[in-house]
């Protein structure tokens, strides 16, 4: 683990700070208050702070108390979006062999859920308990297809299943030598296919862009190996600490539990280096 010293010369008002959502940010118990105590003395001091998410916009509900001052990377880096109005100022959609994946899966692994992210609904074309857990724990607007009815006009997809079965099907992905799209686990239950290229630090550039930062001012937290690219392109990261080891090793900073505030630990760390700067 490297330290946050490169920061003294920096300004809290010059950097944006990203997070991820889930099991960074917020708890399975909820958002921990120093969490948002933190955020706001952040933007009081000028900081730009905005999130980096698995989640599509109508997900957000769970999360609507976050104070944010800047857009914000959904779909795991399928889109920026301005979350003041929902309106995307960038997205990337999965070409069409991402329907070649999904007729492949439906029809060698019935045990698997599909759910394909389309316009802020999800099209669930097969089900099972974990698919339909997390649409209704997340709020996500859904709607039931059958594989023949699936569209063109895509986000990203989720494979879910228990581990091992899981992990039958992503070696059949594997072997099927897809180029257009790609793949990451989310967690261990799930698999997500995005746009070939796509992450949330393939985002982060664009969404320093957008926010007129370089990127040696751009700071991220995140806990699971869907974030390993934004923490290894961000100016300075962090993690909280039962990410997993890999995720430990790159980052600048390990913060404490998720649910004892892993996203205030860093705030306050950063900011007093940079205090008074």
């Amino acid at each position: 683990m490297k330290n946050l010293q490169h920061l003294k010369s920096k300004k809290v008002s010059e950097l944006l700070l990203v997070s991820d959502v889930d099991g960074t940010l917020i708890a399975r118990e909820g958002i921990p208050l120093r969490n948002l105590e933190a955020i706001r003395r952040w933007m009081d001091l000028g900081g730009r702070f905005s999130l980096a998410t698995g989640r599509g916009y109508t997900a957000l509900e769970r999360v609507k108390e976050v104070p944010v001052n800047a857009p914000a990377i959904l779909l795991n880096g399928g889109a920026i979006i301005d979350l003041s109005d929902g309106k995307p100022l960038w997205e990337k959609l999965l070409s069409a062999q991402y329907r070649q994946v999904v007729k492949g899966i439906y029809q060698h692994f019935p045990e698997i859920g599909i759910g394909i992210w389309s316009d802020n609904v999800v099209e669930v074309v097969q089900k099972n308990e974990l698919l339909m857990d997390h649409i209704l724990r997340e709020a996500y607007r859904k709607k039931l297809v059958k594989i023949d009815e699936i569209g063109y006009n895509a986000n990203k997809v989720i494979f879910a299943g228990e581990p091992d079965i899981l992990k039958t099907a992503v070696e059949w992905i594997e072997a099927q030598r897809y180029d257009e799209v790609g793949f990451f686990y989310s967690s261990p239950a799930f698999y997500e296919m995005v746009p070939a290229g796509t992450s949330k630090g393939a985002a982060l550039p664009r969404l320093a862009e957008i926010c007129g930062v370089p990127m040696e001012h751009t700071l991220a937290i995140g806990n699971y190996f869907n974030d390993q690219t934004l923490l290894e392109t961000a100016g300075t990261s962090a993690c909280p600490s039962e990410a997993p080891n890999p995720i430990r090793a790159l980052v600048n900073f390990e913060a404490g539990a998720c649910s004892n505030g892993a996203v205030a630990d860093f705030i306050e760390a950063v900011i007093e280096v940079c205090e008074n700067r």
